[in-house]
């Protein structure tokens, strides 16, 4: 663990000089950049209700290449968050000032690292290991957010991580941005409920305002990454892969359902695309493309037991990708190091990760099953008749449903 602080931190850690309250369970973090309601977001936090202290980590940041106005702007906010916000019995709001920052590692993935290793850092002081959950400067949540989350890992002490429940709001928006997020949400649906449904392990959301780890997994875990976007995706893998995630439904985080040109994908970027399209809905991967590789899924005891490996008769976009993956001396050497099914299993799915999986669906994209409508997805799901039309609000609605009172791969209470 001190190893991590020394080696592997940015710069420096500790970042801000307030004293740890020992009592404190559950620290929240969220970065910041040129972001106008700040102050709104933690004064909104600040009403959430909670029988426990919390702190709130927010790291402001900018980049060396940034206008001025920018910077200025970025410093005036940190001040305002000394002069404003005073620590009280319920909470402490600890703001980091990330200046200057370089070009090529500036962004979302840098902030939230080091709002996220002064999280655990100061958990390490403490001797405890206690909840980091992510937000964002722009996101809402249910009035149950702080209570709900760590009350998750306490009821579940084997969890290491968790993906929370999430909604984009669709309400103050006009039509075609509505029609957009509803569209680029059910897509996330349907990808995760997809896997689901073909009996993939790692079937969860990875939504960067709406995840929370234990701080001693963060550290052993390596901590989170410095990638401009789709640093949740990554992040949340190595929590994925040890089978101890878990789904947390009983509260929301509403992302922000705006344009953004802040990350260079994710939802902000979807927005935007989909705003140039005059007809702005999202696609989403073939149901052809996963039934496929269901049968490869539905023979991993058969793999197990024979002690030949004939993918032959696997259809042929899936045979042609496990070629190019070199799926049989993978499976071999699998299969050499595994005693029981069990750990087969995990093992395979330590090499059959959802990296690996993604590039599948993208060469089936790419050669033989062009994305499809997300209705058409969520019909099948549904189990519909396609023949009948169903909007995509509809649609959103049964899978949201489905995910906030059905969720899968929750991990037995202890």
């Amino acid at each position: 663990m001190q190893k991590y602080f020394e080696r592997r931190t940015y710069l420096k850690c500790p970042w801000s000089d307030v004293p740890s309250d020992p009592e404190v369970e559950l620290r929240v973090v969220l970065p910041s950049y040129k972001e106008e309601g700040l102050l709104e977001t933690l004064d909104f936090l600040l009403q959430l209700n909670a029988s426990f202290k919390v702190e709130i980590i927010v790291v402001i940041n900018f980049r060396e290449s940034d206008t001025d106005e920018i910077k200025s702007f970025s410093t005036s906010q940190y001040e305002s968050i000394l002069a404003k916000y005073q620590n009280s019995d319920s909470h402490t709001i600890i703001p980091i000032l990330l200046e200057d920052l370089p070009h090529k590692i500036a962004g979302v993935g840098l902030a939230r690292k080091v709002g996220m290793d002064e999280a655990a850092y100061r958990f390490f002081k403490q001797k405890k290991n206690g909840v980091i959950a992510a937000f964002d400067a722009d996101a809402r949540c249910s009035p149950n957010f702080l209570e709900s989350t760590l009350d998750h890992f306490k009821s579940f002490p084997k969890v290491s991580g968790a993906s929370i429940y999430f909604e984009h709001p669709l309400n103050d928006l006009n039509s075609q941005q509505k029609k957009a997020i509803i569209s680029y949400e059910l897509h996330l649906r349907c990808y995760v409920n997809m896997k689901r449904y073909i009996g993939l392990p790692f079937a969860y959301q990875t939504i960067g305002s709406s995840m929370a780890v234990r701080s001693n997994e963060y550290v052993l875990k390596g901590g989170m990454n410095k990638r401009k976007a789709g640093e949740d995706f990554y992040f949340l893998q190595k929590f994925i892969e040890d089978q101890r995630f878990s789904d947390l439904t009983n509260c929301t985080v509403y992302p922000s359902a705006r344009e953004s040109d802040r990350v260079p994908f994710g939802t902000g970027r979807a927005m935007m695309g989909l705003k140039e399209e005059t007809k702005p809905e999202f696609s989403s991967y073939a149901v052809q493309s996963y039934l496929d590789f269901k049968i490869l899924v539905d023979e991993l005891p058969k793999l197990f037991e024979s002690t030949s490996i004939d993918i032959t008769h696997y259809p042929e976009v899936l045979r042609q990708f496990l070629e190019t993956q070199d799926f049989v001396i993978a499976l071999k050497s699998i299969k050499s190091n595994s005693n029981r099914f069990e750990s087969f299993q995990k093992r395979f799915y330590q090499w059959m990760n959802a990296f690996r999986f993604m590039k599948y669906l993208h060469f089936s994209r790419d050669n033989y099953y062009p994305n499809s409508e997300c209705r058409q997805v969520a019909n099948f799901l549904l189990k519909n008749n396609t023949s009948t039309k169903k909007e995509e609000f509809e649609l959103l609605m049964s899978l949201r449903n489905i995910d906030k009172n059905k969720a899968g791969h929750n991990v037995a209470k202890e």
